[in-house]
């Protein structure tokens, strides 16, 4: 994923469709985070985060207190990222951001995992809309 040019760029027309929507307000009320190798993948494509975490997020027990100086107060927060499955990562993302005081709007990512669907999480591929719970492909009809 974090190698592959298109799937960053998709990540980066995903991100400016979600958080360009009028609901979130504009662009200068919304910033990324991105995490890890994935934050750091995509920086190298030249798409800088306003918050670069380390990797690793959801096996900290300090990482809400040291990273939240970072945020700024009252702006609407994005997590970039290559996947998701559980929401540990997005977890410790979304406390990181609240206790800054900002808010936190959902995770982008390019690989949806979860076995539930998520609110607010948006995905350029999700499994369980091609595989069942068990990997048995589904006969989805594209009428």
């Amino acid at each position: 994923i974090r190698t592959d040019d298109n799937i960053i760029k998709g990540l980066l027309r995903l991100s400016t469709a979600i958080y360009s929507r009028p609901i979130f307000g504009n662009e200068n009320n919304t910033r990324i985070v991105m995490s890890g190798k994935t934050g750091y993948a995509i920086k190298e494509w030249g798409w800088d985060a306003d918050i670069l975490l380390p990797g690793g997020l959801r096996k900290m027990t300090d990482a809400p207190l040291d990273f939240a100086k970072q945020v700024e107060a009252g702006k609407i927060y994005f997590f970039v990222d290559d996947s998701y499955f559980s929401g540990r990562t997005e977890s410790v993302v979304k406390e990181i951001i609240e206790r800054g005081g900002g808010i936190f709007g959902g995770s982008i990512v390019a690989y949806d995992g979860c076995h539930e669907v998520k609110k607010n999480v948006w995905s350029l591929y999700r499994y369980y809309n091609h595989y069942d719970i068990r990997g048995r492909k589904l006969n989805v009809s594209d009428s």
